[in-house]
């Protein structure tokens, strides 16, 4: 379902393919895509020395691509930005690579002062083609979708020196009451293209739904900026020229005491009964009027009466089983369904995390949902009382298996007698099955099963009292392709040991010289692949040895001459 390319110039190279059954070009397990809305995606992965791009990394050079073979579009693209070499206690080396996307190509570029006057959508050219001007055509984008303004189609602002660009654009357009909207990056055949949006209220057509494809939700009411007790202020007071105090640096700003009995703070006995007083303060700078300030107080504090919940959600994508028309997309709605905990409402997908060797399970960050606070707490009491329901019948359930059980015992009772007498049955089963064993143990596997080394692998590993683990034999089958392909008779002809006179030779291309050392008695035809596989057990450092990058050769000790008992 998913291919990833990195991209040096001219060379690609593919580093992961889940439609080609090759371990080689295959990323570690928990290779993911972080996506939010409005902000850079992430790109995580683990790479191993037997990947044909392992060599080809390099930071902010190499760029990346993740694409959905299913989709056929591109799940992610950027660049690498970290490369961490790392080792296993085991002794296997690999590479923990993180990337970001596109849009933090945007902080390649700087601004300089500036004072703007003009329509937003005219700004935000302007800052792109900024962009563009100073990075190379990789990294440029071009102008795309804007469909956000404000009442007055005008922004006027001062521009700082020394800005990101991508900083500019928060700053002086996105983080705008009164304009917002969102940052998109398409990819297109003729090119990249950013776009300034604001929330489409896409709905999709995939459901989640309890007891369907949701695993688990997670509620997170927002109470970070809550308050029950308001200090509200306004404009500046200005003072006259008769004022004494006219040179101080300090001057208070309006508040609402005139208007409000003497005090300078509001109050809400709702909010208090539940969270106790918390005090905070919120300031109006263009309010000049004392009683205009109290009314946008009162608003403001009556707007904590309702609570923004967000959701993180598990949920199992059912796109790639066909059971479903889409797949899981950022910046959509999808009706989520739990009535347990009473959602039942079209929810935006902000966040998201996919893991490319687990494509169906996906991690969700759902957007805020506004509720009163009496509905909160309402949906709170509903499903304590739906809990009490489930106990309820869980206590009946209780009791109708109490009796099963009494019943049972007497079923147990008169079964016994039989399972005495089928007791020595069993016994000479036991017997039969650990003969089996036995010979199964001693099956001298020492040739390749339909091309397939891996039971020759664990035999050799056995015999050589040799722990191997799940990621250990991956490393060996990996060299074994690296170095022959399979084939234990095969000679290298074209190498320097070759021009020498010495040509490598078999399945783990042993020169004569070197395997004769490593050999054990009786295990001495470097043309049999069981004989390489004991000889390369038989050096103390075997796994670090094979599993660097290019050629390998052995360093460690010798571990026996003959074969251990």
């Amino acid at each position: 379902m998913f291919v990833v390319e990195v991209r040096n110039k001219s060379e690609t190279v593919v580093i992961h393919d889940d439609r080609i059954p090759n371990t080689q070009t295959l990323l570690g397990s928990e290779s993911k895509v972080s996506a939010s809305v409005g902000v850079a995606a992430s790109f995580t992965f683990t790479i191993y020395p037997s990947n044909p791009g392992y060599s080809n990394l390099y930071e902010w050079t190499s760029y990346i691509d993740v694409i959905n073979t299913r989709r056929n579009n591109y799940l992610f693209r950027g660049r690498i930005i970290t490369i961490e070499a790392k080792a296993t206690s085991e002794g296997t080396f690999y590479k923990e690579v993180t990337c970001e996307s596109q849009l933090a190509y945007l902080n390649d570029s700087i601004v300089t002062w500036e004072k703007i006057q003009m329509t937003p959508a005219d700004f935000f050219k302007k800052l792109i083609l900024t962009h563009n001007s100073q990075v190379e055509t990789e990294r440029q984008f071009k102008l795309g979708r804007i469909t956000v303004t404000n009442n007055t189609n005008n922004v006027y602002c001062y521009v700082e020196d020394g800005l990101k660009t991508l900083n500019e654009l928060q700053t002086d357009l996105l983080s705008k009451d009164d304009l917002g909207g969102e940052l998109w990056i398409r990819n297109e055949q003729d090119g990249t293209y950013i776009d300034w949006v604001r929330d489409e209220k896409q709905k999709a057509s995939q459901e989640i739904k309890l007891a369907k494809n949701l695993v688990s939700i997670q509620t997170k009411p927002d109470l970070k900026e809550l308050v029950t007790v308001l200090y509200p202020f306004g404009a500046t007071e200005e003072k006259s020229v008769s004022d004494e105090n006219v040179k101080d640096v300090s001057t208070p700003k309006l508040n609402i005491s005139s208007v409000n009995g003497s005090k300078k703070y509001i109050e809400d006995a709702e909010l208090i009964s539940l969270y106790g007083r918390i005090s905070g303060s919120k300031s109006w700078d263009d309010v000049k009027i004392p009683a205009n300030l109290l009314t946008k107080a009162r608003e403001y504090l009556n707007s904590f009466k309702t609570l923004k919940i967000g959701y993180e959600i598990e949920a199992v994508d059912l796109a790639p089983l066909n059971l479903a028309i889409d797949d899981f997309q950022l910046g959509k709605y999808y009706h989520v369904i739990n009535p347990v905990i009473g959602v039942d409402d079209w929810l935006r997908v902000i966040g998201v995390s996919i893991n490319i060797n687990k494509p169906l399970l996906s991690t969700l960050q759902i957007g805020e949902q506004t509720k009163r606070l009496v509905d909160y707490q309402l949906s709170n009491v509903n499903m304590s009382r739906s809990i009490d329901s489930l106990r309820r019948s869980q206590q009946a359930n209780l009791m109708q298996i109490a009796q099963l059980q009494q019943e049972n015992k007497t079923l147990t009772e008169n079964y016994r007698n039989l399972y005495k007498s089928n007791e020595n049955l069993a016994n000479k089963f036991s017997e039969i099955q650990e003969m089996l064993d036995k010979l199964n143990d001693d099956q001298k596997i020492t040739e390749p099963v339909n091309g397939d080394w891996t039971p020759v692998v664990k035999y050799a590993a056995k015999l050589m009292k040799v722990e191997l683990t799940n990621d250990s034999l991956k490393v060996v089958l990996s060299r074994i392709k690296q170095e022959s392909n399979g084939d234990q008779t095969i000679v290298n002809d074209w190498d320097s040991n070759a021009q020498a006179g010495h040509p490598t030779i078999g399945l783990l291309q042993y020169r004569d010289d070197t395997f004769a050392y490593w050999a054990l008695e009786g295990y001495t035809d470097i043309r049999k692949g069981f004989h390489q596989l004991l000889a390369l057990f038989n050096d103390s450092n075997w796994l670090r040895d094979i599993s660097v990058a290019g050629g390998w050769g052995p360093t460690g000790q010798k571990r026996f001459t003959k074969l251990p008992q």
